[in-house]
């Protein structure tokens, strides 16, 4: 018998993360790629992300390690209603499974990103992945750029003997642009915007990983096999298909 969750008790009809997988997530007891799936999810969905977050308030004390220190930079973010936390645990042939906290914010609005999270699993490579959720509307991205740039360098600084992949924002469906508030997210400025990544990623000495070499389709769209319902979100066998990419594209 699989000491592991079952994978496909994670989500229920209407796409969102289970009682049971949202304790599963907390307890450790998802295996990579559960533990992919529901990292991807709590990064789009707000829903989610604020059950996950009063699930782990309300943890004896003894369970909310590490994340004790985590916890009052989560709850002023609640306030604020725009906050996201990015859980990465992905397996590859050079490090051991990375777990990361990344908390997501303007920095006209949230100030730094916080890194301690990350520092205190002192991991062998850094999986960086945002864009999605932010980028929804049609506006300018600078700031969002400008908050990469400096999320890298104080990933470096604290991590210098870390490996620090950068991933590309996912591809969508077609359909997605042409929803309330996601007309950012059209196939050409998506384009640009990883066109940027890679440089960003270039620049700061890290490496760059294309997901759409894995995920998109020959047009530059979301495989439909891979994509859920809304378009945007990721079925299994897509979350199989990456973790496969991540383990064949690792420096060694």
């Amino acid at each position: 018998m699989s000491l592991y969750f079952d994978n496909e008790k994670l989500f229920d009809a209407e796409g969102h993360l289970t009682d049971a997988g949202l304790y599963a997530l907390k307890d450790g007891t998802l295996d990579d790629l559960g533990a992919l799936e529901a990292a991807e999810h709590l990064s789009f969905c707000d829903y989610c992300l604020l059950r996950y977050t009063a699930l782990i308030e309300a943890a004896p004390e003894a369970m909310k390690q590490p994340m004790r220190d985590l916890i009052p930079q989560v709850q002023n973010l609640m306030r604020l209603r725009s906050f996201r936390i990015m859980t990465n645990r992905y397996v590859s042939a050079a490090a051991a499974v990375v777990l990361g906290f990344v908390l997501w914010g303007a920095v006209s609005t949230f100030g730094l990103p916080d890194v301690s999270a990350l520092t205190a699993q002192q991991p062998k490579a850094v999986y960086v992945l945002l864009g999605s959720n932010v980028l929804g509307r049609d506006t300018d991205y600078t700031s969002f750029l400008t908050y990469y740039r400096l999320m890298l360098d104080m990933i470096s600084q604290a991590l210098p003997d870390a490996k620090i992949y950068v991933q590309s924002i996912t591809p969508v469906r077609p359909e997605v642009s042409a929803q309330e508030n996601h007309a950012g997210l059209n196939r050409d400025r998506l384009c640009r915007i990883n066109n940027e990544l890679a440089a960003i990623a270039l620049e700061k000495d890290c490496y760059f990983l294309n997901l759409w070499e894995v995920l998109a389709d020959e047009n530059g769209d979301l495989i439909e096999s891979y994509a859920q319902p809304d378009g945007y979100h990721i079925k299994p066998e897509g979350y199989a298909a990456w973790v496969d990419y991540l383990c064949s594209h690792t420096m060694e």
